[in-house]
């Protein structure tokens, strides 16, 4: 009887873990949204209203080879 119960647990257990698992798509996804942000400020003082609105959206590429992720990184706009 115990046989019989430890071998249905050990069967059921890699069914159980499988949907746990990401592929790295929805993961790459996942992240970018934790990133993308949107922000809306409204300021009145003395009768003038200033508004302000930023919407930062981020979006994974995911590469097959790995390889092409290697290179050289840099921002235009901050030189060093």
């Amino acid at each position: 009887m115990r046989t019989v119960a430890l071998v249905t647990l050990l069967a059921a257990c890699p069914a159980i873990a499988a949907p746990q698992q990401l592929s790295s798509q929805s993961r790459a996804q996942q992240i970018a949204a934790a990133f993308s942000k949107q922000k809306h400020l409204v300021a009145e003082k003395h009768g003038v209203r200033k508004e302000r609105y930023k919407d930062v959206r981020s979006e994974p590429m995911v590469k097959q080879d790995i390889t092409e992720y290697s290179g050289v990184y840099e921002v235009p706009d901050w030189e060093m």
